[in-house]
């Protein structure tokens, strides 16, 4: 008797609706109700006087966004046992929640796309493309990050925000101009390099002017999607390596 496998694509339309009913209209009510917020506060200042720029909410998106769309991505099937019926068919887990992973990705950088052009008409210009690079960068190396401690445990937000803090503490400690003294400087150091790179969005933000610099932002780039890449390989060696009842 011939197996019946599940059609992967079949699984797309319910994984964006899950998601787009869920997390994803979450930030984008949230994103929303920023707007609506900063618009308001334009109008009470004075318009053209006082002008808050939206490029923070292009980074809340990327960072914070990407963190909230993967965070219970592989953690919330296992722990309520939605896999059983998920992969009632023969299905590659993996296959899943790559396409998971993808989706939600296109939706968190649609997301910021809506935010740039918004804030070019009521704020200072943001580039839409930068804004969609600037995402899609931190989308896999924050996400990236997030879906590999996802599939271990049902606290990944929290893991990526300490990371997030405790990067940024790092690379403050290590700078010599802090004036923090031997051994306890070394041991900053060392974290600051091998805690993931979050101190280099500020080295990044240029991507969401109209004129990026990449020279000096080629470092950056490569080191954050780096880092991003091998979360994401990691947490497909232990997707692959988990125990799906089948």
């Amino acid at each position: 008797m011939a197996i019946v496998r599940a059609r992967l694509g079949r699984y797309a339309q319910w994984q964006l609706r899950d998601y787009v009913i869920g997390p994803g209209g979450i930030t984008l009510l949230f994103v929303l109700l920023l707007i609506w917020l900063t618009a308001s506060t334009r109008s009470m200042q004075g318009g053209e006087a006082h002008r808050p720029p939206l490029d923070w909410l292009v980074t809340f998106v990327a960072i914070l966004g990407s963190i909230f769309a993967t965070t219970g991505l592989v953690s919330d099937d296992r722990s309520r046992n939605y896999y059983r019926f998920l992969f009632a068919k023969p299905m590659e887990p993996l296959g899943y929640y790559g396409q998971a992973f993808v989706l939600r990705g296109i939706v968190v950088v649609v997301i910021a796309a809506f935010v740039a052009a918004v804030a070019t008409v009521i704020t200072f210009p943001i580039s839409v493309v930068g804004a969609i690079i600037y995402t899609a960068i931190f989308y896999v190396f924050v996400g990236g990050i997030t879906i590999c401690q996802s599939t271990v445990w049902r606290f990944a937000w929290a893991g990526s925000l300490g990371m997030f803090l405790v990067s940024k503490l790092a690379a403050l400690m290590a700078s010599p101009q802090t004036g923090v003294q031997q051994p306890w400087r070394t041991v900053w150091i060392v974290l600051h390099w091998v805690l993931p790179p979050f101190p280099q969005q500020d080295r990044m933000a240029s991507l969401l002017s109209s004129a990026p610099q990449w020279d000096a932002m080629a470092g950056p780039i490569a080191w954050c999607l780096g880092y991003g890449i091998l979360a994401l390989m990691a947490a497909a060696l232990v997707i692959k390596g988990l125990e799906w009842g089948r």
